[in-house]
Order: C-alpha cells, then structure tokens, then sequence
C-alpha cells in the first residue's frame, strides 16, 4: 500500500506530524511499537507533571500546618497509578483526534529498509512491507549506556522507573544537572526524599541564564538538595542496600537509590543496518536542512531527533517537514522557514524557563521582580524576570524563574513571534491580580550591554 507520507513513532513529533499532514490533505500512516504518545505520555512529560504536581500539594499542606505530611504523602503504588492513567487519557485523547482526522495507526516495530519503503515487523515474526513517498522519522531520544555505570532499574534507575519502586527511598543521588534532572531534584524533595544533584557542569540547567540558573540553584538548595558542580561522576555501583557514586578526584556520595538523568542519544533504531545514513552525520548527528529533510531526499527527522524536545518545539518542527513535503507534492517551493521563537520551560517548584536569544551587545536588559507585584500583597511569591531588548525595542530574549512562568512566557513568546514592541508591549494593560501584569510597571533595574 502506498501512502504519501509515513511516520515512524506515535509521540508527540510523530502525532503532530501526522495530524499536519492529514489537514495538508496527504494520505497519512503513522508506525509505533509504542501506544500512541510514547514517552510524552508514559515515562517523560505527563509523569514529570504528575511528580510535580504531586510534591506540590505535599508542600502546600507542609506550608499550611508546619507539619511535614510523611502520613499524607501518597504511596508509590498510587503515584504510579495516577500516572498510568494520566498516560492512558492522554494517548486516548490523541487516538481519538488521529482517527477524526484520517490517520492510519499501525502497531508495530518499524524500519526504512529500502527507498520510500518501510519494513514493519509484528509479535510472532509477522513482517508486512509499505511504501511511502517521504518518510518521517519522530523516535527522539533515549538513554545510553554510560560506562562504569549498569542500571538495574531497582536501586540504579532512569527516571520512568521510580514509580516501580516498592516505596520511597529516603535518599537519592540524581546523576546529570539538565530539565529532567532539576525537575526530578525539584519534586522528590517536595516528596520529603533528601536529594543529591551530581552535576558534571559548572552551572546546572546550562541553556539558562546563568543568573537565572543560580537563583534556581539557591532555590533548591534551601530547601535541602545537596548540589555539586563540576564533579563528572566515573561509576555508581551497589555496595549492600546503597549506592556508590564516584566522582573524578574519587570523591565518593552514597544513597539508597541512584537516577541516572544524563546522556541521552538520538534513536537512530529506524534505519536498517543497509541504509547509508550513518556516514552522514556531523558530531553523531545527522545532517539536515531547515525543514529537517536528510541528504536522503523523501527522509524527514522531527521532534527530538533534531533537538526540537518540548511540545511547541516538536509541533513547529513537524510542520516544517509537512509543510516542505506538501509544497514539494504540489510543486510548489516550500515557503521560508519561519523565525518561531519557542520557549524552554523547566518545571521545577516554582518554573524557570528561557526564550530567544541573549544577545552580546546592543540591548538593555531589564530586570522585574515579583515584588513589584499586587500580586504578592494576597500571598507569598517570588521571582525574577530579565528581558533583553534591542536598540530597536524588540525583545530579543528572556529568562525568568517564579510561579507563574508559564503565563508570562505565554504573553512574552506572542510579543517576540508577533513583532509586538518591548514599548508597546508593556503599554497594554493586562489582567490583574496576575503574574503577567509584572510587564506593565517599569523594570527594577536596568543594564545596558555595550
């Protein structure tokens, strides 16, 4: 059977994909041995929420009664649960829209095995061959073997497996010092397990700001997480009923249970061993073009294959490659690729996140503080805005951590991607009491970069 354009993974690069090129009017399949929203729904986003939001009310009872809740925090068996049946809904939900719109959802192991052709492999050797005029590749990410390290999911674990666990361990080492790890560090603490962020780096969260970064460091550390910088670890391996991580310079750190947070790889595992991309890649990656095709003509990569790791990212990458293909399909030359400013969201207790570009000379930056608020008057809140705004008014970057991140980048990411001015921006009047108002009082404090 031939199909226009054929996706290999149902996460949410390969449910955006295939949902833009159904609307584009292609005849669509999409091709996952995982269920629909694959590790978006299951072991990445939507449990990273749940964590959260779970050591959040911990925390909110805490804050209210003084008591630590040990009594109150929810059981592993029931954490694991709710996740589950977040994952369940969301990829119900997403069936559900891939089906109104057209696409066809094939179960099963896929592989490009030969031009426009895939080969997919089922339970019980079953094997079944299609064809399709431009393939798209969205398997992201996934964790590889580091060395003088073996995970055996039971005291050396990824993050997806701590819901597994028989019950709270009362100390963790968390190997990396990323989003998942940070997020991870943010959560578990709020759960009331003394944590130890081993970062490898001199700052964590490196693609932040890194005053930005340290306000979040200074964060987690006053509420108790231990974090050390700089310090690569070499081995973790078990002795008794701990752990033994090792850092370079043989310092040693123990704990019940070790998350190995770090060096992820692309996932590659789409093409077979005959296919000649391999020796196309530039530092272990595969080169693209800005709609994400290879230098296989009808071959895409979207999603976290390209780098594209959040939501947002993952649908503007997918109607890059949908939008190319349908131009191409029609003869047409793809329209240029849009400058989308899409911003990285970390969510830690509270959010840090960062937007744009910072810029090296020719711009203010602006600093806002959540004391400047009305907000703040009705309850207890803190944070730290920078803007970045160019000798033109436009806003060229921001960074920013506090509650309520997430609605000030939604205002911000709409000024940047409308070419909305810093002035005018900040002369609208938005809704109050809000985090977002912040944008129409005048900075607290102004630099210029030179």
């Amino acid at each position: 059977m031939e199909y226009d354009i054929a996706i290999i993974g149902a996460g949410a690069a390969g449910i955006e994909t295939a949902l833009a090129a159904c609307r584009a009017g292609l005849k669509t399949v999409l091709i996952s041995d995982l269920p629909v929203g694959g590790r978006t729904a299951y072991a990445d986003m939507v449990p990273a929420r749940i964590w959260k939001e779970t050591g959040r009310l911990i925390q909110e009872s805490f804050n209210l009664t003084g008591i630590l809740p040990f009594e109150y925090r929810p059981s592993l068996r029931e954490v694991k649960s709710s996740i589950e049946a977040a994952g369940d809904d969301w990829s119900v939900q997403e069936q559900r829209e891939l089906a109104k719109n057209g696409v066809t959802i094939i179960e099963g192991s896929a592989q490009v095995t030969g031009i426009q052709t895939i080969t997919v492999s089922f339970q019980g050797e079953k094997k079944q061959k299609l064809s399709a005029r431009f393939i798209v590749a969205a398997t992201g990410t996934s964790y590889s073997i580091i060395p003088g390290i073996t995970v055996d999911g039971k005291r050396i674990i990824y993050p997806k497996q701590f819901k597994s666990l028989s019950d709270y361990p009362e100390t963790v080492l968390i190997l990396g010092g990323g989003c998942s790890a940070c997020e991870y560090a943010s959560a578990l603490s709020d759960l009331l397990v003394e944590v130890t962020l081993l970062c490898e780096g001199d700052q964590i969260l490196p693609g932040l700001d890194r005053q930005i970064a340290e306000e979040v460091q200074h964060e987690l550390q006053a509420r108790g997480i231990v974090i050390e910088l700089n310090h690569p670890v070499i081995s973790a391996e078990l002795r008794g009923k701990s752990v033994v991580a090792v850092q370079a310079g043989e310092r040693t750190f123990t704990a019940h249970v070790a998350m190995i947070c770090m060096n992820r790889t692309h996932d590659y595992s789409f093409l077979a061993e005959n296919m000649p991309l391999f020796s196309d890649q530039s530092g272990g990656n595969i080169a693209i073009d800005p709609y994400g095709r290879t230098s296989i003509p009808w071959l895409f990569l979207v999603g976290s294959l390209i780098g594209d790791d959040s939501l947002s990212q993952a649908r503007s990458s997918a109607r890059r490659a949908v939008g190319a293909i349908a131009a191409e399909l029609a003869s047409e030359l793809p329209r240029p690729v849009d400058s989308c400013t899409i911003p990285m969201l970390i969510s830690t207790n509270p959010p840090a996140g960062m937007i744009g570009t910072i810029p090296s000379c020719n711009a203010k930056v602006l600093h806002y503080y959540y004391s400047q608020l009305p907000l703040t008057r009705i309850r207890q809140i803190a944070g730290h805005l920078k803007l970045w705004v160019g000798l033109t008014g436009k806003i060229e970057a921001a960074a920013l951590f506090g509650e309520g991140a997430e609605e000030l980048f939604a205002v911000i990411s709409l000024a940047m991607n409308a070419g909305i001015s810093y002035g005018d921006l900040s002369s609208i009047p938005l809704c109050s009491p809000s985090v977002s108002e912040l944008l129409s009082h005048p900075p607290m404090k102004v630099e210029m970069l030179l």
